[in-house]
């Protein structure tokens, strides 16, 4: 079984600076020889993320759609904002999915009723991830930008089939903790090994 990593980072003003962690996470892919990996790269802020929604979840739906290939397995690691695209992408296009899906600080609804009961309901995703903390001081201020707190609070409203494919982690730190550190690329790519 091979595997294609796709990486959606959150806000971003400039499109340069992207590369951060996804970049580093790459690397990684590379190094342990996991499949091929690409970033999702494009920039907005949190004022404007709005306009621009529509536009970027069509273009991770259209990288993912030239991604349809048996035997293949497609895992997203999203941060923050890049979360909600993935969510969106795979809600307008059911013939689209992901084998693993990781949420880090997701700035999208904390309610599974609104995204992945259905996400999962349909097959599009296998498992989840969820990195959520109390103590992520970002998504304290999501609602008033219009973006959602499942990285602040964890997942609500489960359905049974979602539960059982959900793992939630309550890493404890602040909005990009996750990212940082020696080891972190390590330890995220680990996540999709574990069973």
């Amino acid at each position: 079984m091979t595997r294609r990593f796709l990486l959606i980072p959150g806000i971003n003003q400039d499109l340069g600076s992207v590369a951060g962690w996804a970049a580093t996470l790459c690397r990684h892919i590379e190094k342990r020889q996991l499949g091929f990996a690409e970033c999702f790269e494009y920039a907005v802020n949190a004022f404007d993320q709005g306009i621009w929604a529509a536009k970027h979840t069509n273009q991770v739906a259209t990288i993912l759609s030239e991604w349809v290939n048996p035997g293949e397995e497609v895992v997203t690691f999203t941060h923050s904002h890049g979360c909600g695209l993935i969510l969106d992408a795979l809600l307008a296009h059911p013939g689209l999915g992901v084998y693993h899906m990781v949420l880090l600080a997701a700035a999208a609804p904390a309610d599974y009723a609104r995204h992945l009961n259905t996400l999962v309901n349909r097959g599009q995703v296998r498992k989840v991830d969820v990195w959520y903390s109390a103590n992520d001081t970002a998504l304290k201020l999501a609602p008033l930008v219009g973006m959602g707190q499942l990285g602040l609070v964890g997942p609500k409203n489960m359905n049974p089939e979602a539960r059982a494919r959900t793992l939630a982690r309550d890493h404890g730190g602040d909005h990009s903790d996750m990212l940082r550190g020696d080891g972190w690329a390590d330890r995220l790519l680990d996540t999709i090994t574990e069973k």
